[in-house]
This record gives structure tokens, C-alpha cells and sequence, in this order.
């Protein structure tokens, strides 16, 4: 263990210990070799005997990492050399000082954040994301969190400048895709894949979805009630609804449902709205060839679905009903060869009607007229005509259900067998044949537009 006025490589005299793991410490230090002995931070990785090849591995990633990053909200790197005195043996890693509190520490203070606030750090730290996962390979940060965000004082109008700090958890692509993966993270701020030792630039997106929850209530996220490992904060926040669903879409537990990149989340926010086609998922191509979005406004949407569903229709049941029943008769009456004509005969019938039949396009859709406060879904077959109206203003939820549900309460109609249920005024989808993908696609799109 160091003390103050300690002076590593004849050049950093400690100053204070900002803080301490079982193989680590962190001082604030002053290069004694510049001018004005500037502030800085050196990280001692201690060779103890706690010390796992892991913490060598994290700590010598984080140096080489900031090494290869230049960007003003991130800190310097400045040096990395070995320690080796009588009480401690070890690494030890300089960077820049930066003169700010914690996003957790101004919290505690009792400082509060409007909804304009938050939105400009989300925009700050956005852009530092997209800095990091544009490296090649791309750089996670992998433990994003309040306590890792340092922000400055207020100036005029801005809330003050964003650091993204303490790169000990970073992962590459190339890593993670290299060897196995070291669980690292907090819990709370951890989306669910990070638990299973997978990272992806869409991981930091859920952990900071998670920090701006905590500065918007104050909580930490993992005291919030989980419902499909979904955090449940909206009953607690006075927010617009427009970036609630921006929270949601950050923290979706399901990462191929959750917001894809920096970029289109940075996106999303400045336009103040929900991307209207979420990213499809890797290998499916169902999501825009079967579900279309064919006229949106501000007041209108209409959503069509096309089936090419093999359907056989009762004419043609009783067609071959009646085929096989007549060649049994002539074979009987007029012997074996009546029926082998009959049935060649009856069996070239079948060829030529079937394909027409079995290619036939339900076209379901549903249309949302705010001016009219009512929504019509239809179901156009070559052989019915169906349509059923409800009214936008009673709809208060839209959400993918597993129950069963019940015909006979209620108002039940279809978007291609997919049921909207009206019951007490909620509206319930029930996933049937189409894919959870796109279930979760239409859902998302209704929301969005509907903003419930």
C-alpha cells in the first residue's frame, strides 16, 4: 500500500487515494515532470495474491485501449510502466485528470434532472458511444453507469460536458470473438446477454437506458419490479411519452428488439420519435417482405399483411369428396379399368385447380384514423370480404399476450391471425402464426404511431 507524497518512476507523487479493490488503487497524483505539476490519475494493479490472470488481462486491455482512443470526453492516456518496490509489485497506468463529480455523486448531493437534462447527457453519451463502437474492431465499454459518468458544472444553457470514465470492463469484438469472455459489469445496469458472457455494441445502449433511469427517479434500476426481465419504472416518472418509449426500446431485455446501434438511438432522440421499422434480426427476411407499411401521417396509418396461405375451399373438398365416391361407383359397376380412367381423370382435375388454390393472397390491414377516432381492420380473401371498427380512444395498451383468448367476450377480430381483443377497454394482441419478430415489429409500430 502506497501513502501520500509517494512518487512512482520519479515522476508521480501520490496525492490522494480516490479509491481501492483487493487489486487495485486509484490515486490522484501530480506529474512532477510538467510545468504547474499537473493533476493526474494513476491505477496500480497489485501483484498480489488475490490477483486472477483476468484482473491482468482487464487492466492491461483498459491501457492499451485508451492508448488507441483520442477523444475529448474520454480520458488521456499518458503513460504505463511496472512497479516494483518493497511493499508492491505490480502495473501501473496513467491518464488525464478531469476535474468533475459522478453522475451517482451529484445524485446523492441532492441535485434532480429535468427531462430536457437528461436528454442532453443521453445525447453526449450517445456520442461518445458512437465514437467507441465505430473503432475497429469496435470498442464496449461493458460497465456504463452513473458512477463511470462524470459531468461538469452547469454553463448558461448546457447541463454541463460529459466524460465517460474507467475503462476496466472494455471488451473488442475481436476478444469477445477471440477466447472466452470474462463476466464483468454491475448488476442493475447489466442487460441480460452480458450475463451470459455476451457483449455487443447494443449492450452499452441498455446500460445506459438504465443509468437515465436512475437520474430520472433516483432509483437504482434493479429496485424496480422486473416484469419479463423488463424494468417497470414508467408508473414513476413524469416524462412525454415519446421518450419513455425511447426508455423501453434502450432497456429491452430481448436484444434483437432493442435499439441496434448508437447512431440510430442519437437519431431517434434528436428527432423525438420511435424508430418506425425495428432492425430485423440476423437471418430473418419476414418482418418487411409480410408486413408493410403502406400510408402514414400524422393522422393516418394503415398496416398491410400479405399471406400466400394454402387455403382449400369447401367447393373444392366436396369436389374431391365427389371424385373419389364416382370412380368407386364405376368401378364397381363397370370394373378395375373404369376406375383407374376415373381416378387419372379425377387426378388431372386436381393438378390443374390446385395451384390457383393453393396460391391464394389474404390481404389483411388495419387502418387508424385519428381525425375519426376509429380504427377498421379487414380481411379480403378471394372468397370474403371482413371488416370490423373500434375506437382509437379506447385503446390503452397494445402488448404480446400468451393467454388464451376468449371469443365470446368482448369485441375479437383479425390482423392476419393475429386477435386484437377489446375487453374493458384493453386491447390485447395474441401471437398466432406470425413469428415473435414480428409480433414484437407490429406492436412496436402501433405504439409508436398511437404513442399508448
Amino acid at each position: 500500500m502506497f501513502n501520500p507524497e509517494d512518487i512512482l518512476q520519479e515522476r508521480y507523487q501520490l496525492v490522494e487515494l480516490q479509491g481501492r479493490t483487493i487489486t487495485r488503487q486509484t490515486w490522484l497524483a501530480k506529474d512532477l515532470n510538467v510545468q504547474q505539476n499537473e493533476l493526474v490519475i494513476v491505477k496500480i494493479l497489485d501483484f498480489s495474491s488475490e490477483l486472477q490472470w483476468q484482473h491482468f488481462n482487464l487492466f492491461e486491455r483498459e491501457a492499451k485501449t485508451l492508448k488507441s482512443l483520442s477523444h475529448p470526453s474520454i480520458p488521456r492516456y499518458l503513460d504505463y510502466f511496472p512497479v516494483n518496490t518493497p511493499n508492491l509489485k505490480g502495473f501501473a497506468l496513467v491518464q488525464t485528470y478531469i476535474p468533475a463529480q459522478t453522475l451517482e455523486q451529484q445524485m446523492k448531493a441532492g441535485r434532480t434532472f429535468t427531462e430536457v437534462e437528461v436528454k442532453e447527457i443521453a445525447k453526449a453519451v450517445l456520442e461518445i458511444l458512437i465514437y467507441l463502437h465505430q473503432q475497429n474492431p469496435p470498442v464496449i465499454h461493458r460497465d456504463l453507469k452513473p458512477s463511470n459518468i462524470l459531468l461538469t458544472n452547469r454553463s448558461g444553457n448546457s447541463v454541463g460536458q460529459i466524460y465517460l470514465v474507467d475503462f476496466g470492463s472494455v471488451q473488442t469484438i475481436a476478444a469477445s470473438e477471440g477466447g472466452t469472455m470474462t463476466v464483468v459489469g454491475t448488476y442493475g445496469y447489466m442487460p441480460p446477454e452480458q450475463f451470459g458472457s455476451r457483449t455487443v455494441p447494443a449492450s452499452d445502449l441498455y446500460s445506459l437506458g438504465a443509468t437515465l433511469i436512475y437520474l430520472v427517479t433516483g432509483t437504482h434500476p434493479a429496485d424496480f419490479p422486473q416484469q419479463d426481465f423488463r424494468i417497470q419504472f414508467e408508473q414513476v416518472v413524469n416524462l412525454s411519452s415519446t421518450f419513455i418509449n425511447w426508455l423501453r426500446w434502450m432497456i429491452e431485455p430481448n436484444l434483437e428488439h432493442r435499439l441496434n446501434s448508437a447512431s440510430e438511438a442519437l437519431d431517434s432522440l434528436e428527432c423525438n420519435r420511435i424508430p418506425t421499422i425495428l432492425p430485423k434480426p440476423k437471418g430473418s427476411e419476414r418482418i418487411r417482405a409480410r408486413l408493410v407499411v403502406t400510408t402514414k401521417s400524422p393522422n393516418e396509418l394503415e398496416i398491410e399483411a400479405r399471406d400466400n396461405q394454402s387455403f382449400i375451399s369447401e367447393k373444392f373438398k366436396w369436389f374431391v369428396v365427389i371424385g373419389l365416391l364416382v370412380s368407386t361407383l364405376l368401378g364397381i359397376f363397370f370394373g378395375s379399368m373404369a376406375f383407374v380412367i376415373s381416378m387419372v381423370y379425377f387426378s388431372c382435375m386436381i393438378m390443374v385447380l390446385w395451384k390457383p388454390i393453393v396460391e391464394v393472397k389474404n390481404i389483411h390491414s388495419i387502418y387508424f384514423n385519428k381525425r375519426l377516432n376509429n380504427f377498421v381492420i379487414t380481411l379480403k380473401t378471394p372468397f370474403s370480404f371482413k371488416q370490423q371498427l373500434g375506437a382509437i380512444s379506447d385503446i390503452k395498451y397494445i402488448a404480446p399476450d400468451e393467454i388464451q383468448i376468449d371469443y365470446y367476450n368482448g369485441v375479437s377480430v383479425t390482423i392476419w391471425n393475429v386477435k386484437i381483443r377489446a375487453i374493458d377497454r384493453n386491447y390485447v394482441l395474441k401471437n398466432w402464426r406470425l413469428s415473435e419478430s414480428e409480433c414484437f415489429w407490429l406492436v412496436r409500430e402501433l405504439e409508436s404511431w398511437l404513442n399508448v
